[in-house]
């Protein structure tokens, strides 16, 4: 009796679209009186076009190779071959190349993604030359590179290099003298400063500040500025992180809007999930455990409020600010004290207390100091199970 029913009820639905006339929706498909489908290709080619921009963007934050694979499955493809049994084989063929088109397009675009390319300078340079570089020219780089004294260090990663010094009483030798070395050892082996694009970042939060002279290089002076974005972190120069965590709430709530449309076409929790952590929270938490703890409260209010968007369009509750920058602080500091080679391995290890098993914490005369990373990484460590294990292990070796 239902399986009759449901034929009088198709047959009843077939026939009051024909005697309407004109494309009409049923179920998902658009149905016109002819049968030959073109309105239902139409409106399947403009939904593919938009759902596959989402695909670019996707790949233009550098989302891993599966959720890419995911979000073409779930989105994309499942759009284009909706009830495909029903017109693949019914379809025009200039409408069947329409199509195809887009697939093809996807198929490029998640090729291009797939492949991982490493293209920077610094590894540019070692192709052409390092197969014949010297032997002098390869130990000066190594000591140019790993230079690191107690008052000036030269940090590079791949292509960006920066410079830092610690400047007292207008002791300025040591930090010019390892400037003017980095641009000899360019020109030596033919690489060419973009003097336009350097510049020259003074902290000072001395009352009396005295000017400083610029550092010149080839006669021409570098620009000196307030702010500076190094490995996509904004720094300036009173260190309050009020730039950076602007240029994060930007980037999160334009990250958001796709969290959304993904809602929008019904894509499970479980991918919504993952896209919101290799996506939304790669962008909001980048780097959080520089900065994390020492904005104030008005940016951890901004953030935190991305946070809750993201949570309500998913359906879960994810981790604040907070929560997330004292995980990553301590689990920074743990590998800090594993890794003997790293620059911070002997100032913790100055801290350690061998009575208590837990670390020392810094004098800090200052409440923005008490906020930076290795005082506010001590705390969480003594506060934390990490420093009870280490002392019930003391007492294990000392019975």
């Amino acid at each position: 009796m239902t399986n009759t029913n449901s034929a009088v009820a198709s047959e009843l639905s077939t026939l009051t679209l024909h005697l309407q006339g004109g494309p009409a929706r049923y179920l998902g498909l658009h149905l016109d009186e002819r049968l030959d489908w073109t309105a239902n290709t139409d409106i399947l080619y403009r939904k593919g076009q938009s759902r596959l921009y989402f695909l670019r963007r996707l790949g233009s934050f550098n989302v891993c190779r599966k959720l890419l694979q995911m979000f073409y499955q779930t989105v994309v493809s499942s759009c284009l071959f909706y009830a495909v049994v029903c017109w693949g084989g019914s379809i025009k063929k200039r409408d069947e190349m329409r199509l195809d088109k887009l697939v093809r397009r996807a198929g490029k675009l998640l090729q291009m993604f797939y492949q991982t390319v490493v293209s920077s300078c610094l590894y540019y340079a070692v192709v052409c030359w390092g197969g014949s570089i010297r032997k002098r020219d390869e130990m000066q780089l190594d000591k140019l590179v790993r230079y690191n004294s107690g008052t000036c260090h030269l940090q590079k990663f791949s292509d960006d290099t920066a410079i830092v010094g610690c400047i007292r009483n207008g002791q300025e030798a040591e930090y010019r003298k390892l400037v003017s070395d980095f641009v000899s050892w360019c020109k030596l082996n033919q690489l060419q400063l973009n003097i336009s694009k350097t510049k020259e970042m003074v902290v000072d939060f001395r009352k009396n500040r005295s000017p400083q002279a610029p550092v010149t290089i080839d006669g021409e002076e570098v620009e000196v500025v307030c702010t500076y974005k190094y490995l996509g972190v904004h720094l300036d120069n009173k260190l309050d992180w009020s730039s950076d965590t602007s240029a994060v709430f930007k980037r999160g709530q334009s990250r958001l809007y796709f969290l959304r449309k993904l809602r929008s076409f019904g894509v499970c929790t479980k991918h919504l999930w993952t896209f919101y952590q290799s996506v939304v929270a790669s962008a909001i938490f980048y780097s959080v455990v520089c900065w994390g703890n020492s904005i104030n409260k008005t940016a951890i209010n901004k953030l935190n409020k991305l946070v809750k968007k993201a949570g309500s369009v998913i359906g879960l509750k994810l981790d604040t600010l907070e929560v997330v920058a004292d995980k990553r602080t301590l689990n920074k500091l743990l590998a800090v004290m594993d890794n003997a080679s790293h620059p911070l391995h002997y100032a913790v290890e100055k801290q350690w207390s061998m009575f208590s098993g837990r670390l020392r914490q810094l004098c800090c005369a200052k409440e923005r100091r008490v906020r930076f990373f290795l005082p506010t990484a001590i705390r969480l460590y003594n506060e934390s199970p990490y420093s009870s294990n280490t002392t019930d292990l003391l007492l294990s070796e000392l019975c």
